[in-house]
Protein backbone atom coordinates (compact mmCIF):
# COMPACT_ATOMS: atom_id res chain seq x y z
CA UNK A 1 0.00 0.00 0.00
CA UNK A 2 2.67 2.23 0.93
CA UNK A 3 4.57 1.67 -2.27
CA UNK A 4 1.76 2.37 -4.32
CA UNK A 5 0.79 5.57 -2.71
CA UNK A 6 4.84 6.13 -3.37
CA UNK A 7 4.91 5.93 -6.65
CA UNK A 8 1.53 7.30 -7.50
CA UNK A 9 1.25 11.46 -8.17
CA UNK A 10 1.48 14.04 -5.14
CA UNK A 11 -2.42 13.71 -4.92
CA UNK A 12 -3.88 10.18 -4.26
CA UNK A 13 -7.70 9.36 -3.70
CA UNK A 14 -8.69 6.52 -2.24
CA UNK A 15 -11.88 5.35 0.22
CA UNK A 16 -12.46 8.93 0.87
CA UNK A 17 -9.16 9.72 2.79
CA UNK A 18 -6.86 12.39 0.56
CA UNK A 19 -2.86 11.59 0.34
CA UNK A 20 -0.39 13.82 -0.59
CA UNK A 21 3.26 13.96 -1.31
CA UNK A 22 5.56 16.25 0.31
CA UNK A 23 9.48 16.61 -0.54
CA UNK A 24 10.82 17.34 2.51
CA UNK A 25 13.77 16.09 4.76
CA UNK A 26 11.75 14.62 7.14
CA UNK A 27 10.13 11.67 4.98
CA UNK A 28 8.67 11.28 1.42
CA UNK A 29 5.18 10.88 2.69
CA UNK A 30 2.69 12.62 5.23
CA UNK A 31 -0.72 12.33 6.11
CA UNK A 32 -2.64 15.33 5.61
CA UNK A 33 -5.98 14.55 6.63
CA UNK A 34 -9.11 12.67 6.29
CA UNK A 35 -12.32 13.87 5.12
CA UNK A 36 -15.55 12.42 5.31
CA UNK A 37 -18.55 13.53 3.45
CA UNK A 38 -20.68 15.66 5.72
CA UNK A 39 -24.68 15.20 5.59
CA UNK A 40 -26.86 18.35 5.96
CA UNK A 41 -30.03 17.75 7.82
CA UNK A 42 -32.97 19.88 6.39
CA UNK A 43 -35.58 20.84 8.49
CA UNK A 44 -38.96 20.79 6.71
CA UNK A 45 -40.79 24.40 7.19
CA UNK A 46 -43.79 23.84 9.82
CA UNK A 47 -47.18 23.41 7.93
CA UNK A 48 -49.44 26.49 7.22
CA UNK A 49 -51.49 26.93 9.69
CA UNK A 50 -55.16 25.44 9.18
CA UNK A 51 -57.92 27.78 7.48
CA UNK A 52 -61.37 28.62 8.99
CA UNK A 53 -63.84 26.73 7.56
CA UNK A 54 -65.91 28.03 4.77
CA UNK A 55 -69.74 28.71 5.49
CA UNK A 56 -71.97 27.56 2.17
CA UNK A 57 -72.86 31.33 2.36
CA UNK A 58 -68.83 32.67 1.80
CA UNK A 59 -68.80 30.36 -1.52
CA UNK A 60 -68.01 33.22 -4.19
CA UNK A 61 -68.96 31.82 -7.83
CA UNK A 62 -66.21 31.43 -10.61
CA UNK A 63 -65.72 33.36 -13.50
CA UNK A 64 -67.80 31.15 -15.72
CA UNK A 65 -70.91 31.05 -13.14
CA UNK A 66 -70.83 35.04 -12.77
CA UNK A 67 -70.17 35.45 -16.89
CA UNK A 68 -73.28 33.03 -17.01
CA UNK A 69 -75.43 34.90 -14.96
CA UNK A 70 -74.63 38.18 -16.49
CA UNK A 71 -75.79 37.01 -19.97
CA UNK A 72 -78.80 35.63 -19.16
CA UNK A 73 -79.35 39.29 -16.90
CA UNK A 74 -77.82 41.40 -19.18
CA UNK A 75 -77.33 40.18 -22.97
CA UNK A 76 -76.98 43.49 -24.00
CA UNK A 77 -73.62 44.12 -21.76
CA UNK A 78 -71.67 40.72 -22.30
CA UNK A 79 -68.85 41.13 -24.96
CA UNK A 80 -67.46 38.17 -27.02
CA UNK A 81 -63.87 37.42 -27.62
CA UNK A 82 -64.50 36.74 -31.20
CA UNK A 83 -63.85 38.94 -34.03
CA UNK A 84 -66.31 41.56 -34.40
CA UNK A 85 -67.15 42.12 -38.62
CA UNK A 86 -69.37 44.52 -39.65
CA UNK A 87 -72.94 43.48 -40.90
CA UNK A 88 -73.03 42.95 -44.50
CA UNK A 89 -76.83 43.66 -46.51
CA UNK A 90 -76.25 39.99 -48.90
CA UNK A 91 -74.28 37.43 -48.27
CA UNK A 92 -72.00 36.32 -51.08
CA UNK A 93 -69.90 33.38 -52.14
CA UNK A 94 -66.46 33.16 -52.33
CA UNK A 95 -64.80 34.19 -55.16
CA UNK A 96 -63.57 30.68 -57.54
CA UNK A 97 -59.93 30.07 -57.74
CA UNK A 98 -57.41 31.30 -59.84
CA UNK A 99 -56.99 27.70 -61.96
CA UNK A 100 -56.33 26.86 -65.55
CA UNK A 101 -59.40 25.28 -66.15
CA UNK A 102 -62.59 26.56 -64.70
CA UNK A 103 -66.33 25.44 -65.63
CA UNK A 104 -68.79 27.87 -65.96
CA UNK A 105 -72.12 27.12 -64.66
CA UNK A 106 -75.34 27.50 -66.20
CA UNK A 107 -76.80 30.52 -66.06
CA UNK A 108 -73.93 32.31 -63.82
CA UNK A 109 -71.61 35.15 -65.77
CA UNK A 110 -68.07 35.05 -64.63
CA UNK A 111 -65.90 38.37 -64.84
CA UNK A 112 -62.10 37.85 -65.57
CA UNK A 113 -59.84 40.68 -65.12
CA UNK A 114 -56.58 40.73 -66.91
CA UNK A 115 -53.54 42.38 -64.93
CA UNK A 116 -56.30 44.66 -63.09
CA UNK A 117 -58.28 45.31 -66.19
CA UNK A 118 -61.32 43.83 -67.54
CA UNK A 119 -61.02 41.21 -70.38
CA UNK A 120 -63.72 39.12 -70.82
CA UNK A 121 -66.97 37.91 -69.13
CA UNK A 122 -67.13 33.81 -69.54
CA UNK A 123 -70.13 31.92 -70.32
CA UNK A 124 -71.40 28.86 -68.98
CA UNK A 125 -69.19 25.30 -70.04
CA UNK A 126 -65.60 25.45 -70.06
CA UNK A 127 -62.77 28.28 -69.83
CA UNK A 128 -59.45 28.04 -70.13
CA UNK A 129 -57.27 31.01 -67.60
CA UNK A 130 -54.01 32.05 -67.53
CA UNK A 131 -53.57 31.40 -63.34
CA UNK A 132 -50.82 34.21 -62.92
CA UNK A 133 -52.53 37.35 -64.77
CA UNK A 134 -56.21 36.17 -65.04
CA UNK A 135 -58.07 36.95 -62.26
CA UNK A 136 -61.65 36.01 -61.65
CA UNK A 137 -63.31 39.24 -60.11
CA UNK A 138 -67.33 39.06 -60.45
CA UNK A 139 -69.74 36.03 -60.34
CA UNK A 140 -73.21 37.66 -61.44
CA UNK A 141 -76.21 34.98 -61.32
CA UNK A 142 -78.53 35.53 -64.30
CA UNK A 143 -81.52 33.92 -62.41
CA UNK A 144 -84.43 36.08 -61.50
CA UNK A 145 -84.20 36.88 -58.24
CA UNK A 146 -86.34 38.02 -55.52
CA UNK A 147 -85.17 41.07 -53.09
CA UNK A 148 -87.58 41.82 -49.56
CA UNK A 149 -88.44 45.26 -49.11
CA UNK A 150 -89.03 45.78 -45.11
CA UNK A 151 -91.40 47.47 -43.48
CA UNK A 152 -91.47 51.53 -44.67
CA UNK A 153 -92.91 54.27 -43.03
CA UNK A 154 -94.69 56.85 -45.87
CA UNK A 155 -97.46 59.61 -45.22
CA UNK A 156 -100.14 59.93 -48.44
CA UNK A 157 -101.59 62.82 -49.04
CA UNK A 158 -104.23 63.30 -46.90
CA UNK A 159 -102.17 63.18 -43.79
CA UNK A 160 -102.11 59.57 -42.91
CA UNK A 161 -98.83 57.92 -41.84
CA UNK A 162 -98.80 54.46 -43.18
CA UNK A 163 -96.59 51.21 -43.35
CA UNK A 164 -96.01 48.71 -46.56
CA UNK A 165 -93.74 46.64 -47.48
CA UNK A 166 -93.18 44.36 -50.19
CA UNK A 167 -91.32 41.92 -53.27
CA UNK A 168 -89.49 42.93 -56.09
CA UNK A 169 -88.38 40.34 -58.37
CA UNK A 170 -85.10 41.73 -60.44
CA UNK A 171 -82.77 39.57 -63.17
CA UNK A 172 -79.42 40.64 -64.48
CA UNK A 173 -79.55 41.70 -67.96
CA UNK A 174 -75.75 43.43 -68.88
CA UNK A 175 -73.45 41.45 -66.15
CA UNK A 176 -70.42 43.94 -67.04
CA UNK A 177 -72.78 46.71 -65.66
CA UNK A 178 -73.88 45.47 -62.49
CA UNK A 179 -70.62 44.64 -61.93
CA UNK A 180 -68.89 48.19 -62.73
CA UNK A 181 -71.38 50.41 -62.90
CA UNK A 182 -72.39 49.69 -59.46
CA UNK A 183 -71.18 48.98 -56.16
CA UNK A 184 -74.20 46.47 -54.96
CA UNK A 185 -76.96 46.91 -57.39
CA UNK A 186 -79.36 44.87 -54.44
CA UNK A 187 -78.57 46.87 -52.13
CA UNK A 188 -79.42 50.04 -54.33
CA UNK A 189 -82.43 48.95 -55.72
CA UNK A 190 -84.04 48.28 -52.59
CA UNK A 191 -83.13 52.24 -51.55
CA UNK A 192 -84.54 53.35 -55.01
CA UNK A 193 -87.79 51.87 -54.24
CA UNK A 194 -87.70 53.29 -51.05
CA UNK A 195 -87.21 56.77 -52.14
CA UNK A 196 -89.63 56.16 -55.04
CA UNK A 197 -92.06 54.32 -53.02
CA UNK A 198 -92.72 57.23 -51.22
CA UNK A 199 -92.52 59.45 -53.36
CA UNK A 200 -95.84 58.44 -55.40
CA UNK A 201 -97.30 57.34 -51.96
CA UNK A 202 -97.52 61.20 -51.23
CA UNK A 203 -99.08 62.23 -54.15
CA UNK A 204 -101.97 59.57 -53.52
CA UNK A 205 -104.69 59.02 -50.68
CA UNK A 206 -105.16 56.88 -48.70
CA UNK A 207 -108.50 55.58 -50.57
CA UNK A 208 -106.71 55.61 -53.98
CA UNK A 209 -103.55 53.49 -52.59
CA UNK A 210 -106.12 50.51 -51.39
CA UNK A 211 -108.03 50.41 -54.96
CA UNK A 212 -105.62 50.82 -56.96
CA UNK A 213 -102.30 48.62 -55.65
CA UNK A 214 -101.91 47.68 -58.62
CA UNK A 215 -101.51 50.60 -60.38
CA UNK A 216 -99.13 51.32 -58.17
CA UNK A 217 -97.00 48.27 -58.41
CA UNK A 218 -96.55 48.73 -62.08
CA UNK A 219 -96.31 52.61 -61.73
CA UNK A 220 -93.09 51.58 -59.62
CA UNK A 221 -91.53 49.14 -61.95
CA UNK A 222 -91.50 51.61 -64.91
CA UNK A 223 -89.96 53.90 -62.69
CA UNK A 224 -87.07 51.73 -61.38
CA UNK A 225 -86.74 50.72 -64.83
CA UNK A 226 -85.76 53.55 -66.40
CA UNK A 227 -83.08 54.05 -63.45
CA UNK A 228 -81.71 50.64 -63.26
CA UNK A 229 -81.63 48.69 -66.66
CA UNK A 230 -79.58 51.48 -68.33
CA UNK A 231 -76.88 52.84 -65.86
CA UNK A 232 -77.10 49.37 -63.70
CA UNK A 233 -77.87 46.80 -65.88
CA UNK A 234 -80.79 45.36 -63.85
CA UNK A 235 -84.83 44.35 -65.04
CA UNK A 236 -87.02 45.12 -62.40
CA UNK A 237 -89.67 42.19 -63.44
CA UNK A 238 -92.38 43.14 -61.01
CA UNK A 239 -93.01 44.51 -57.76
CA UNK A 240 -95.82 43.65 -55.50
CA UNK A 241 -96.89 45.44 -52.34
CA UNK A 242 -97.43 43.08 -49.88
CA UNK A 243 -98.68 44.93 -46.07
CA UNK A 244 -100.42 48.17 -46.08
CA UNK A 245 -100.98 49.11 -42.44
CA UNK A 246 -102.91 52.83 -41.89
CA UNK A 247 -103.21 53.89 -38.28
CA UNK A 248 -105.39 52.24 -35.61
CA UNK A 249 -107.83 55.22 -35.56
CA UNK A 250 -108.05 55.21 -39.41
CA UNK A 251 -109.09 51.89 -39.40
CA UNK A 252 -111.71 52.34 -36.72
CA UNK A 253 -113.22 54.99 -38.81
CA UNK A 254 -113.22 52.32 -41.93
CA UNK A 255 -114.99 49.70 -39.23
CA UNK A 256 -117.23 52.58 -38.40
CA UNK A 257 -118.67 53.15 -41.74
CA UNK A 258 -118.76 50.14 -42.89
CA UNK A 259 -121.29 49.10 -39.69
CA UNK A 260 -123.04 51.98 -40.83
CA UNK A 261 -123.55 51.23 -44.17
CA UNK A 262 -124.82 47.57 -42.99
CA UNK A 263 -127.52 49.67 -40.98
Amino acid sequence: MLSQIISKPNVYRQSGHVFYRQFTNRGPLSLLSSTTPTTTTTTPPPPPPPSPPRSSSSVQPTSSTSSSIATSIFPSTTTSTSTITPPTFFQTKPLPTNTIIKFVPQEEAWIVERMGKFHRILPPGLAILAPIIDKISYVQNLKEMALELPLQNAITLDNVKIKLNGIIYIKIIDPYKASYGIDDYKYSILKLIESRLNLQIGKLELSKILKNRELLNDLIVKIINEAAMENWGIECIRFEIKDIIPPQNVVDNYIDKFINLQK
